[in-house]
């Protein structure tokens, strides 16, 4: 493998994605065997595989636009056992990737020597249907062409893929190639706005039907509790034969489940602004049982970003580029390692004090006059270039935390009275003298940076002349420095109602909701607290809208005569009744 400029072709590919896909089918039908709710990956995914086992389906989008999330995505897919790795003649060993999942997804419940490694049996479960078919998933989505695939590389090409997120806990070569991603025409790899240009080609093929604008709101179920059908924002119910599927994404947008839910403050989200959650108060009032819902796929936003559109535009901060560059907290000291996953990274801006507040909820980013200039290749193009209006600046320590102070002062609407702590200056001072110490050594000791292959491949090739540690360099002598605040975002939450091993939804007793299921960001995800590695959101998400699909088209057909006088009946009562 080369060690040259580093690959970021994803990037390119984010900021100049195709459109998102239009012209589908359309009718005013109220009737259909498979309701999907929401379209993006696991949605369009479930879509193609209902319709193509013989299913009548439709498919709704609270948005004006179909691709959800995913179409702002990397596109990657995480999968175990893949066929890409078998034609390399590489297997994977079931048991080592469900212990590998459980340590990353449960850390405070894994146990070496416990029954499912510490995990509940319900998760176990989860864990292990997604083992046993997400290659199975990819394999039936790509031979009904609703995407390519190719195997993600590496940033650095110095690995034979991109390394796993967690090499610590599998340095396999298996751990290179479960990530896989869309591939172009050509077979290079491309992120999700072509991933979800080509699932939009195959839905529209299909003649699957789609209708945007329809946000839906309620779940319509028969005697039984079983789902037939929905009702939302167009007006009349629309009704199902064979079942429900949701896939309407996670609830990064909706204040009031943050509050009750959420870990802490959360000031902004890549999601798109219809993760509302919607399926949350749908699914407890049909008696779902909740679980995760402090969780989520944590990410950084930059704060003046974030204060000005939650929604997140710019994909947020997966690693801070340079290598004299520091986060501090208020105290400024530091609190984290840099190049850390952004999962595992960002966890300390949720910390809490012995007096229940958030003292990490804004960190500083703080870095020399080289990195503010850097033209070599990074993940951000030019974010942390100056000048930028979010970016401060000052000559000397106490020049920058006088701009510091003030900038947290103009942010008080958002962030509350946050101040730096008295000695602050002089603090930060001490901080970078110490980590250049670090770096003319090349050992971090305090927070052991950029001592892992993930960080050296998320990293970069290091500056002409470092030859110590590629994600290290002392601070230059003398100003100017820079410092931009950050905030703890999320790409999205992904807590919600607990499926089985079939993606139906669960009652607090175990039992499923007839007729109800869930995929993608809407319900628990098997990654718990944790991130498996790169495409721990779509892999999964793409396998369980394969197990709905081949679920849900087995249901037998329910009476929708019996629900629509039902559901006549309750809307005149509730008519009388208003």
């Amino acid at each position: 493998m080369t060690t040259g400029t580093p690959k970021y072709w994803w990037m390119e590919g984010l900021f100049n994605p195709p459109p998102r896909p239009t012209g589908f089918s359309t009718t005013d039908r109220d009737e259909f065997d498979v309701i999907i709710v929401g379209a993006g990956m696991a949605g369009m995914c479930a879509a193609i595989l209902a319709h193509d086992r013989g299913a009548e389906v439709l498919l709704l989008e609270a948005s004006d636009e179909v691709g959800g999330t995913t179409y702002k995505s990397g596109g990657a897919m995480w999968i175990p056992d893949n066929s890409l790795m078998h034609v390399l003649g590489i297997r994977d060993d079931r048991d080592s990737v469900l212990r590998y999942v459980v340590q990353v997804a449960h850390p405070d419940q894994y146990d070496a020597d416990a029954e499912y490694y510490g995990a509940e049996e319900w998760q176990w479960e989860t864990i292990g249907a997604f083992y046993d078919n997400a290659a199975k998933a990819i394999d039936a989505l790509v031979a009904a062409g609703a995407f390519r695939v190719t195997t993600w590389p590496s940033f650095t090409e110095r690995y034979p893929a991109i390394v796993s997120y967690h090499p610590e806990l599998d340095n396999s070569i298996q751990g290179f190639l479960r990530h896989l991603g869309p591939a172009r025409e050509d077979g290079s790899a491309a992120p999700g706005a072509d991933l979800v240009d080509q699932l939009g080609v195959a839905v529209r093929s299909r003649g699957i039907e789609v209708r945007t604008d329809h946000r839906v709101q309620r779940l319509l179920q028969d005697e039984t509790g079983a789902a037939v059908g929905v009702g939302g924002t167009w007006g009349d119910p629309i009704y199902a034969r064979r079942g429900v599927v949701f896939a309407s994404g996670g609830f990064a947008h909706n204040a009031d489940l943050i509050d009750e839910y959420w870990r802490g403050p959360l000031y902004s989200s890549c999601a798109v602004a219809t993760a509302q959650g919607d399926f949350i108060p749908i699914a407890r009032e049909a008696g779902a049982e909740l679980a995760h819902m402090q969780n989520g796929w944590l990410y950084e936003d930059i704060l003046e970003k974030a204060a000005m559109n939650r929604v997140n535009e710019d994909k947020g901060i997966p690693v801070p580029p340079g290598d004299s560059m520091i986060y501090v907290d208020r105290n400024g000291n530091r609190v984290v390692n840099e190049k850390l996953v952004y999962q595992d990274r960002n966890r300390v801006i949720w910390d809490r004090d012995k007096n229940g507040d958030y003292p990490n909820s804004v960190l500083f980013m703080v870095y020399d006059d080289y990195v503010a200039h850097d033209t070599k290749p990074t993940l951000f193009w030019d974010t942390f270039r100056t000048p930028k209006p979010y970016i401060i600046e000052g000559q000397t320590w106490e020049e920058i935390t006088e701009r510091i102070e003030a900038r947290l002062k103009s942010l008080t609407s958002v962030i509350g009275d946050f101040e730096l702590a008295p000695g602050f200056a002089e603090q930060l001072g001490q901080t970078v003298d110490r980590f250049n110490g670090f770096a003319r050594a090349g050992v971090d000791e305090d927070f052991h940076r950029c001592e892992n292959m993930s960080e050296y491949d998320w990293h970069g090739i290091p500056r002409p002349g470092n030859e110590k540690n590629p994600g290290m360099f002392p601070f230059a002598e003398t100003g100017p420095y820079y410092c931009v605040l950050i905030c703890g975002m999320v790409l999205d939450t992904n807590g919600g109602p607990k499926t089985n091993s079939n993606s139906q939804v669960l009652r607090s007793d175990g039992s499923v909701i007839p007729g109800l299921y869930g995929a993608g960001n809407c319900v628990a995800s098997i990654a718990g607290d944790g991130y498996l590695s790169l495409g721990s959101t779509l892999g999964p998400a793409a396998t369980f809208a394969y197990l709905a699909a081949e679920s849900v088209v087995q249901e037998a057909p329910r009476d929708t005569e019996a629900a629509r006088a039902r559901y006549t009946a309750d809307t005149l009562t509730t008519s009388q009744n208003s």
